[in-house]
């Protein structure tokens, strides 16, 4: 491998920068600014055999992925890709309202969903790219009293297989570029 002139390359990823989610067509994004967290966690099937009193052989693979993704903000577009609905803005500055309505038993899309942190020295980044997922579990948006008490909304999601049968991508970019937007 050659050397690299970014020091951090490879390590030292910090925190989160950026997370964008978009429809699965790719005909619109949205980030979830500010981003709180990003995760993701690989989902394995374990066989163990065992004989004579103890372990032979273990056999490991991984079947799917899940996720989670916590904004410190409620973003109406982001909410309308995970969800698969569509909100509606009305009126113009300074009186704009934007309205999403939530029908009885509708049923969640498929989505994007992207992350990103930059390296310790802010010119390389780490991504994960899941290029198929789905919303898992409810979905809540708390308003409560207290002096830090922002709505912050978090998504669970499970991984499915893309067309090319990935779950995700991790990239360790030597220099850092944008998360894609489609």
């Amino acid at each position: 491998m050659a050397e690299s002139v970014n020091p951090s390359y490879g390590h030292a990823v910090l925190s989160i920068n950026k997370i964008r989610v978009a429809k699965l067509d790719g005909s619109a994004y949205a980030d979830l600014d500010p981003g709180q967290e990003f995760m993701i966690k690989f989902v394995a099937r374990t066989g163990k055999l065992y004989g004579n009193d103890s372990l032979y052989a273990v056999a490991n693979r991984i079947v799917e992925a899940a996720g989670q993704a916590k904004a410190g903000s409620m973003s109406t577009s982001a909410l309308g890709i995970i969800m698969g609905l569509t909100p509606a803005e009305t009126g113009s500055t300074p009186n704009r309202i934007t309205t999403i309505e939530v029908p009885v038993q509708h049923r969640t899309p498929y989505f994007k969903i992207y992350g990103m942190a930059y390296d310790d020295t802010a010119t390389g980044a780490m991504q994960v790219i899941v290029n198929k997922c789905k919303v898992t579990s409810d979905v809540e948006l708390v308003m409560a009293d207290g002096p830090d008490t922002w709505v912050t909304p978090a998504y669970e999601f499970a991984v499915v297989k893309d067309g090319n049968g990935k779950l995700f991508s991790i990239k360790q970019l030597e220099t850092a570029a944008d998360l894609p937007t489609s």
